[in-house]
């Protein structure tokens, strides 16, 4: 490739015009200095000699760099510096701000690498060589099931990825395969007060459907049942169908009258679903 050259029909003789030259030969003067400065500005520059109808004389064309400079410039508060280098035998543009920083724009033929700070907005389809890596917030593939296994994620619809469920904040409901609970059943004890309406935490954390209790120790009103549906009324062996003051709820289920299954110190333990 050879080096950049420029041939001008004018040559610039700052001799000219001698102090001896005839006045006669002013305008010739004035007209060679005038093509003389268009010639060197026309490089990079509209210029032309004839300007009519041309409303964009003076703007830039390109932007031509011949020297290359050996060493950065010297910084300035009030200056920066667009020039290039020579790096690895090839002609690179630099960057020097104020501040002393220098950049590298371009490296052997390409934009060199630049740092993106804030938020960026990205429009059309962008074509990387190299997959962005996972920890860098792309996916470390170039397909789908690739990407898939470096994200630990799996495909929608049918598939034989999960291989099972852990840590599920929401139950499953029914029409997903699940029960909608948290917990299928309950179990615990409590000691039995003799007073009606005392409440017995469950621990279920849904509102039960079934409740049984009893006593091991045959103590007074030694069992008790209640089913969703049966109102307010607790069956006991003892003495058929009894009623009680609340119906259970998502916290706590209520004990009926003592001797239904709620005689005063008879320890009882129970199942809630």
């Amino acid at each position: 490739m050879a080096n950049f050259s420029v041939v001008h029909t004018e040559t610039t003789d700052e001799t000219k015009p001698a102090g001896n030259r005839a006045r006669s030969l002013g305008d010739d003067d004035i007209r060679e200095f005038k093509r003389t400065i268009r010639e060197r500005l026309a490089v990079d520059h509209q210029f032309l000699a004839d300007e009519t109808g041309i409303t964009n004389i003076g703007t830039h064309k390109k932007i031509s760099f011949t020297e290359t400079q050996a060493a950065d410039p010297t910084a300035y508060d009030d200056t920066g510096y667009l020039y290039i280098k020579t790096v690895a035998g090839i002609k690179e543009l630099f960057w020097k701000d104020s501040s002393g920083n220098v950049k590298q724009l371009t490296t052997a033929g390409k934009l060199n690498a630049v740092e993106l700070t804030g938020d960026q907005t990205v429009a059309g389809i962008k074509t990387f060589s190299t997959p962005i890596a996972v920890a860098s917030g792309g996916t470390g593939a170039n397909a789908a099931a690739a990407a898939r296994t470096n994200l630990l994620a799996a495909v929608s619809g049918a598939n034989s990825d999960i291989t099972s469920l852990l840590g599920l904040t929401t139950p499953l409901s029914q029409g997903q395969g699940g029960t909608g609970n948290t917990k299928l059943y309950s179990t615990g004890s409590f000691a039995g007060s003799g007073v009606q309406g005392t409440a017995v935490a469950h621990g279920l954390g849904r509102t039960p459907a079934f409740i049984f209790w009893a006593s091991i120790t045959g103590g007074t009103g030694d069992n008790a049942l209640w089913v969703s549906g049966m109102g307010s009324n607790v069956r006991s062996s003892v003495s058929g169908v009894h009623g009680i003051t609340t119906a259970p709820d998502a916290t706590n289920f209520y004990l009926p009258t003592s001797g239904d299954g709620n005689g005063g110190g008879t320890t009882y333990y129970f199942v809630v679903i």
